[in-house]
C-alpha cells in the first residue's frame, strides 16, 4: 500500500510536471458553501474523455495554468510546508496571549507560525495578498521585525540562533516550496 506522504510527493511531482493525457487540473472556487467552478458539466466531460481512454486523475484546487494549489487555507499549506520541510524541527501556532508582541499602545500582535530550523528561528505570517499592504499589517510587520532585532541582541550573548521575520502573501505558499525559499523571497528587515 502506497504511504499518504509517498502519494503527496507524487501529486507534487505531477503537479509541478503539469497536465497530460492522464492528469486534468480544475481550479476549485468555494462561495457561500457551493462549489462555482469547476461547472459540472466541464468535470463530466473530463471523466467521460477519461473512461473512453486508459483511465486517469482528475485533480480539484490545482490551476491548470499557474499550477498553483488553490482553494486550500494559506495556513494550512504552510503548516504543510513546515511539515515536509527536512530543516524545520518544529514549529507552533502561539495559543492566544502565549507570544505577544506590542505594534500599538497596548495592542499585541501574535505571529501565525513560531518555527525552529537548523540554524535559525522565524515567525512567519502567511497573509491574504491584497491585505499585505494594509497599513496595520505593516505597523505589525516593523514590530516584529523590531522584536526579531531585540531577540537577536540576545542571541548574540548567548551564542543561540538569529530571529527572521517573514510576510508571506497567501498566494506564495506553494506545497512543496521550503522555509529557506520563502524566507529568500519574503523576509523583511
Amino acid at each position: 500500500m502506497i504511504s499518504t506522504t509517498d502519494l503527496t510527493r507524487e501529486l507534487l511531482y505531477q503537479i509541478r510536471l503539469g497536465e497530460d493525457s492522464a492528469y486534468e487540473f480544475k481550479s476549485l472556487v468555494i462561495a457561500n458553501a457551493r462549489v462555482e467552478q469547476p461547472h459540472r458539466d466541464s468535470v463530466a466531460d473530463e471523466l467521460a474523455a477519461f473512461a473512453n481512454a486508459s483511465g486517469g486523475n482528475l485533480v480539484l484546487g490545482v490551476h491548470d495554468k499557474t499550477r498553483k494549489v488553490e482553494g486550500i487555507a494559506a495556513e494550512w499549506r504552510l503548516a504543510q510546508v513546515l511539515e515536509d520541510d527536512d530543516a524545520v524541527r518544529k514549529w507552533m501556532k502561539p495559543a492566544p496571549g502565549q507570544f505577544r508582541i506590542e505594534w500599538s499602545a497596548g495592542r499585541n500582535y501574535e505571529p501565525d507560525f513560531v518555527v525552529e530550523a537548523d540554524d535559525r528561528m522565524l515567525l512567519i505570517e502567511p497573509k491574504r495578498a491584497d491585505e499585505v499592504d494594509d497599513a496595520q499589517v505593516q505597523a505589525k510587520a516593523r514590530a516584529a521585525v523590531r522584536w526579531c532585532g531585540y531577540a537577536n541582541e540576545q542571541s548574540e550573548r548567548i551564542g543561540a540562533k538569529r530571529w527572521h521575520y517573514l510576510l508571506v502573501p497567501h498566494d506564495a505558499v506553494v506545497l512543496g516550496s521550503t522555509v529557506a525559499g520563502l524566507q529568500a523571497e519574503h523576509e523583511r528587515r
